[in-house]
C-alpha cells in the first residue's frame, strides 16, 4: 500500500509529509510483519504507532471504505493492489438515499428482519432529485445516513 502511495504521489507530483506519516498495524498475522524490516516512504523509515492523532486517510482491509479487485469474483481477474488509482478520485455523483430504513439483522438466526433496500428504483429517483444522470465511469456517491446512526447501541447489529 505504501508503495501505490509514493508512485501516485510521485506521478501526480505530490509530496507525503514523512515528518507527520506514521504507520500502525491493526492486526498482524503471525509472520506477515518482520519489525526488523520497517516501513518506509522514500528511503525514510516510519515510526510504528498504536494510535494516531492525526486527520489524514483511514486505511483498514474492510473498513466503510473498501475495495475488492475483480479477483473477488473472477479466478482470472485483478488483485485490488493492481488495480490503478485513477477510478478513485475526480469528481463524483453524490445520490441520497439516506430516507431508507437502514437493515435490522438478527444477528443468532443471520437474517434481516426488515429493510428499505437500494434498489435500481430507488438509485433512479435519487438521480432524478440530484438532476443528474449517471454515465459510463461515473464515481457514485451514495449517502445512506450511516454516519449520523452509527456506532450508536440501537444499530449495533443493524447496517447503514
Amino acid at each position: 500500500m505504501l508503495r501505490t502511495l509514493e508512485a501516485f504521489c510521485n506521478k501526480e507530483r505530490l509530496t507525503v509529509n514523512k515528518t507527520k506519516t506514521e504507520a500502525m498495524l491493526v492486526a498482524q498475522a503471525k509472520g506477515m510483519y518482520d519489525p526488523a524490516t520497517p516501513f518506509t516512504v522514500g528511503n525514510q523509515p516510519l515510526r510504528i504507532v498504536n494510535s494516531y492523532p492525526y486527520l489524514g486517510v483511514i486505511m483498514s482491509d474492510n473498513g466503510g471504505t473498501h475495495v475488492d479487485g475483480t479477483r473477488h469474483f473472477d479466478p482470472f481477474g485483478e488483485w485490488a493492489p493492481e488495480i490503478p488509482l485513477e477510478p478513485f478520485y475526480g469528481s463524483a455523483v453524490l445520490l441520497d438515499v439516506s430516507h431508507l430504513r437502514p437493515v435490522r439483522y438478527d444477528p443468532e438466526r443471520r437474517t434481516v428482519l426488515e429493510t428499505d433496500w437500494i434498489t435500481p428504483e430507488v438509485l433512479e429517483q435519487a438521480c432524478a432529485k440530484a438532476g443528474v444522470e449517471i454515465q459510463p465511469r461515473d464515481i457514485v456517491l451514495i449517502r445512506t445516513g450511516g454516519g449520523e446512526k452509527w456506532p450508536r447501541l440501537e444499530y449495533h447489529y443493524h447496517i447503514v
